[in-house]
């Protein structure tokens, strides 16, 4: 049984992963 502070942690982790992505390729795409 997963609980409510698991799935907020799971969701955590994933915006976090997210948003690293997201701001590692606009750094790339700008230094082209």
């Amino acid at each position: 049984m997963t609980t409510f502070f698991e799935i907020l942690l799971g969701v955590m982790a994933v915006a976090i992963v997210w948003f690293a992505y997201y701001s590692v390729t606009k750094l790339y795409q700008g230094q082209r």
